[in-house]
This record gives structure tokens, C-alpha cells and sequence, in this order.
């Protein structure tokens, strides 16, 4: 071999490794659920976006029965991150499809069609529905991209002058996107929306003046994490309390606040929450660091109650088994895919390592690889 033709081999080499250096996998899940995925693409509907990282600026004494409790406050440690679009590492889709999927587009009043892309290296600020967001060219770009038909539409403008914090989506249906919601975790504009077909290619900036009832300053509800559920969106607040949010006169309108505050029940200095529909229900799940941020010491799993609105501490998972990681979590049938059921996977802080929560002992196993431990990959129609 040539020096020249070994000198160019070599160049490759390092090009390879500071390109998957400078990028990040989307989603960072186990193999065995990413080749599940690329079998079953409508799975992608069981994903969702994290929530925050939350910690205590006072005493973590959360029950107070008394006639005027002062609730300990919460700070936002992510919010330097979601407030700039601009400061994400590229990434790409780790999702190889092993079926056919047929592109389409829809004309729907008027507007313009989808496009096909094909650039797998993007910044993506959020996920929803079985859809990415990402940032286009410039962070006022925005796209929505489908991932299993590698179909996107382009959102209005963005003003980068407003924090970009979650986004929730509405259902895509056969004339593409109902409606999508951006929180800004501000309380001016508290979120927009922008309504597809109703007006015209523009976000709709929504204030809120609803007082926080778990903030001691009784300042007005900032929202930093949100889901869409049967037409209607859940969003918590800062300090943890509950919103419904449902579409009256072509406005996103709060109609219903939560009986009881979305937090951990047991002592913490900070914790991890995670928003998600499964299986027909609302889960709010809490990793929970009670000495430091970078290792889990406990998992507690709520469910939403309708109509009451009120948060239930879940005992069981009923053959389902979570997956958590830094950028998105799913919900899965442990049949399905192999693994234990009744726990909570999840991966630590700032590692590559995965840990298992166990709901029925109430113990995490440390020190398991990225993967499930040993199995026989059930088989899977195509």
C-alpha cells in the first residue's frame, strides 16, 4: 500500500471518529429496543421527550398539613439549556427501518406540501407524537419531521428572542399537523401555539395569569413540561402544579388545575421528571437524587386520576417496564422485547451505564451494560 493511499486511510479514520465524536444518537436506547423500533415503526408513538431536572432552594419537608403551608420552591437546572437553540450538538436518527415505508403528503387548506429529507446529522429540540423537532438552517427555522416516513413541514418563524423550553404536539393525522405547543418557561408569552388551517402561517402567543399555588411569591404558573392526551394537553408548572388545556374559540384555554403537587414523596436535592401516555394513561415518573445529581437513589411512578386531576403513586406497572435516558423515554410490553417487567430502566447521569429499578423490591440493580441482560430476542412479524 502507497504512503498516499494509507495517509488518505488514515484521514478517514480520524474524520470517522470526530464526526461520531461531535454527534449524539437519537434515541439512546438499548439495541435490542432500537432493532424493535425498526420492525415496528407505530412503536415510535411510545416515545417521549424528558422533562427537567428540578432541585430544592429550601427545606424538601414536602407535607404540611397545615391551613397555610409555605411550600419549599424548586429551580429549573435546565433551563440555560432550552433557552438557547442554538448551543445543541448536532445529531442523528438511530433507527435503521427494516420495512417499507411509503411517502405521502396532503394538501390541506391551501398551505404548502411536506418535504422528504434526508439529512440524518440535525438539532433536535423536542419530540412528540411519532414526530421530531428539529432546528432547521438557523434556530428561527423550525421543522417537523416524522421519522418513520422521513416526511417534514416547516412551522412558522420562530422569534429567538423567545426561550424555545417543550413542545407538545397534537396528533398527525391524514392532512398532517393539528396543532403544536411550544412552552417557554416565562409567564409572558407562558406558550404559543400554532394552529394549523385556522390562521394564518404564525405562532399565537398565549399569556398566563393564573397564580402558582405552590409558589410562595404567588407569582404567575411558568410551564416546563407538557404532553398531549384525547384532544387535550397536560402541562406542569414549575413548582409542580397541573393545568388542562383545551382548544375553545381557536385558543388554547386552561380550563382545570390539578388537586395535588407534582413531586417526589420522598426527601430529595434534586430529581429528574419524565411526562408520558401509556397504555391509555398519564405517567409521571421521578428519578430522585437525594445526595447527588449524578447517581439515583430511588424511582416513584405516578398516574394521573380523572376526573379528579389528582397525582397516584403507581405500585405496579402491570408488564410494562420505562426506559429513561437524558433525551427520551419509552414505555414497552416486557413480553415484547424481553426484559423484566415492573421496573424502571434507566441510564445514569453522564454515563453510558444502565440501571434497574425494580418496583416490587424497591431496589435499583447498579452496573448493568447498556443492554438487557441475556435473552432470546423474541421474534417480531415484519
Amino acid at each position: 500500500m502507497s504512503t498516499t493511499k494509507m495517509a488518505t486511510n488514515k484521514d478517514k479514520s480520524l474524520s470517522t471518529k470526530k464526526e461520531a465524536i461531535n454527534k449524539r444518537p437519537w434515541p439512546n436506547l438499548p439495541q435490542h429496543i432500537l432493532n424493535l423500533l425498526a420492525r415496528k415503526p407505530n412503536l415510535l408513538l411510545h416515545i417521549s421527550y424528558p422533562g427537567t431536572t428540578k432541585s430544592w432552594t429550601t427545606s424538601t419537608k414536602h407535607c404540611n398539613t397545615s391551613r397555610h403551608p409555605q411550600f419549599p420552591q424548586l429551580q429549573d437546572l435546565e433551563t440555560s439549556k432550552w433557552c438557547c437553540l442554538t448551543k445543541t450538538l448536532p445529531q442523528f436518527i438511530n433507527i435503521y427501518f427494516r420495512t417499507q415505508v411509503y411517502q405521502w403528503w396532503y394538501y390541506y387548506n391551501n398551505s404548502p406540501p411536506p418535504h422528504f429529507w434526508n439529512h440524518l446529522t440535525q438539532h433536535f429540540v423536542g419530540y412528540s407524537r411519532g414526530l421530531l423537532v428539529k432546528r432547521g438552517p438557523s434556530p428561527s427555522v423550525l421543522e417537523v419531521y416524522d421519522v418513520s416516513t422521513r416526511v417534514y413541514w416547516i412551522l412558522p418563524q420562530w422569534d429567538v428572542s423567545v426561550p424555545f423550553r417543550f413542545v407538545a404536539l397534537s396528533s398527525c393525522s391524514l392532512n398532517g399537523l393539528d396543532r403544536v405547543v411550544v412552552l417557554t418557561g416565562l409567564t409572558s408569552p407562558a406558550f404559543l401555539v400554532y394552529y394549523r388551517g385556522q390562521h394564518n402561517h404564525a405562532w399565537v402567543r398565549h399569556e398566563c395569569t393564573i397564580v402558582d399555588p405552590y409558589d410562595a411569591k404567588k407569582g404567575f404558573m411558568k410551564f416546563t413540561n407538557i404532553i398531549g392526551f384525547e384532544g387535550k394537553f397536560y402541562a406542569l408548572s414549575l413548582q409542580g402544579a397541573l393545568v388542562v388545556m383545551e382548544e375553545i374559540n381557536m385558543r388554547l384555554v386552561i380550563t382545570m388545575v390539578g388537586k395535588n403537587r407534582a413531586v417526589p414523596c420522598v426527601s430529595a436535592k434534586y430529581f429528574n421528571e419524565y411526562l408520558l401516555e401509556s397504555n391509555g394513561e398519564i405517567l409521571l415518573v421521578f428519578l430522585v437524587y437525594q445526595k447527588m445529581l449524578c447517581v439515583v437513589d430511588y424511582v416513584e411512578v405516578f398516574r394521573l386520576h380523572f376526573p379528579k386531576m389528582n397525582w397516584i403513586k403507581v405500585e405496579s406497572l402491570q408488564g410494562r417496564a420505562l426506559f429513561l435516558e437524558n433525551e427520551c423515554c419509552i414505555w414497552v410490553n416486557s413480553s415484547q422485547v424481553g426484559c423484566r417487567g415492573n421496573c424502571v430502566y434507566f441510564s445514569q447521569n453522564g454515563t453510558k451505564e444502565w440501571c434497574v429499578f425494580d418496583m416490587e423490591s424497591g431496589c435499583i440493580s447498579n452496573g448493568l451494560v447498556a443492554t438487557f441482560p441475556p435473552y432470546n430476542e423474541p421474534m417480531v412479524e415484519e
